[in-house]
């Protein structure tokens, strides 16, 4: 019989056991591991990294983007719905087919699916970026990211539409809110892929992932405006209150917006 203290000291072979696994991995070369599922309080492990998957939050973050997916797969096939136009509708509509515009418009439902997703994505990628900032339920705190953007959007619809009553242009406001609504939509096909590499990513490209997704909002953002306002040119209504409302909720929106997502995070 081999003693025990000759097993403990023996070093695994590299060719019976390539993985180089053996109980010392798990007892006393072990790092101690945090963990915090998405339903559950914090877990407290002595199980190195390495030997153990926990269900964390990005798990129910990937099944839950494949299920939006899937409903606007299902959706879309149930009614007929070519994807691609709903896709051309935020960036392409001056070089859409009549009949194209008209699938859209006739389908107002699929258009609030395809936004209602591009906002969980959006809180998806903005949460597994500062996931390791939040402190308390991760259900919680993915539920107050989706329901602040939810906030935001409505908002600024609600002040746009306070200022077409005042000035008399609601004709304008409903442009407005089309042109906000469609981009929004058919960026959510993009944003799904960001949310599926930053799913796949680390720490140290994380960082990347989430600055060419602001990149690509901004670029959103602004196409969305100059897009509107070339719009209003040629129609000849562009007034005095578009300037008053895209200096005010348009571009303040913008360093208030970096300075709570600052504070957030260094909190």
């Amino acid at each position: 019989m081999i003693p025990s203290a000759i097993l403990e000291n023996r070093v695994p072979d590299a060719v019976l056991n390539p993985y180089h696994f053996s109980l010392d991995t798990l007892t006393l070369s072990s790092d101690s591991a945090k963990y915090i599922p998405f339903f559950g309080n914090s877990i407290h492990s002595d199980i190195s990294i390495n030997s153990i998957q926990p269900f964390e939050s990005n798990t129910l973050i990937f099944y839950g983007s494949l299920l939006i997916m899937m409903v606007i797969a299902i959706f879309g096939g149930i009614y007929r719905i070519n994807i691609i136009n709903f896709f051309k509708i935020g960036f392409f509509e001056k070089f859409m087919q009549d009949h194209e515009k008209k699938q859209v418009s006739n389908n107002q439902q699929y258009i609030n699916i395809l936004l209602t997703s591009s906002f969980f994505f959006i809180t998806s990628i903005f949460y597994i970026y500062f996931n390791h900032h939040f402190d308390g339920h991760p259900l919680l705190n993915f539920g107050y990211l989706y329901l602040s953007l939810f906030v935001l959007f409505f908002a600024k619809l609600f002040f746009h539409f306070l200022m077409g009553q005042i000035f008399g242009t609601n004709a304008s406001f409903k442009d407005f809110k089309k042109s906000m609504r469609n981009m929004y939509s058919s960026g959510g096909f993009i944003l799904f892929i960001f949310c599926f590499i930053i799913l796949a990513s680390n720490i140290k490209t994380d960082y990347w992932i989430m600055m060419i997704t602001l990149a690509f909002l901004l670029l959103m953002y602004l196409f969305r405006d100059i897009k509107f306002i070339v719009q209003q040119i040629d129609k000849k209504q562009l007034n005095i209150y578009f300037f008053v409302y895209f200096c005010t909720l348009e571009i303040l929106s913008i360093p208030v917006l970096i300075k709570s997502v600052y504070i957030f995070s260094n909190q």
